[in-house]
């Protein structure tokens, strides 16, 4: 008698937890407004990305006197060749 009571509960608990796989309700999907909240989201993002390296300076030249592109000689108080402010 437990044996049957025993397999009887495993099989619906397996029968069980294959409706429930194959029955969910979207879990872990995008709900069709937050999918269009994420698009409207990237879109925004992405035009202003254009605006900002449209309206910016190019990133690719540095200024003439910058510390990047002359070298830096060693501070004389610490020895250091990092820029001090």
């Amino acid at each position: 008698m437990t044996d049957t009571l025993v397999w009887f509960a495993l099989i619906c608990s397996v029968l069980g937890t294959g409706v429930t796989a194959w029955t969910s309700s979207g879990v872990g999907r995008l709900h069709h407004l937050d999918a269009r909240e994420l698009r409207r989201q990237q879109r925004f993002e992405d035009i202003l990305s254009l605006h900002v390296e449209e309206t910016g300076p190019p990133w690719t030249t540095l200024p003439a006197g910058a510390p990047e592109a002359a070298g830096t000689a060693a501070c004389d108080a610490c020895g250091s060749s990092s820029v001090h402010l």
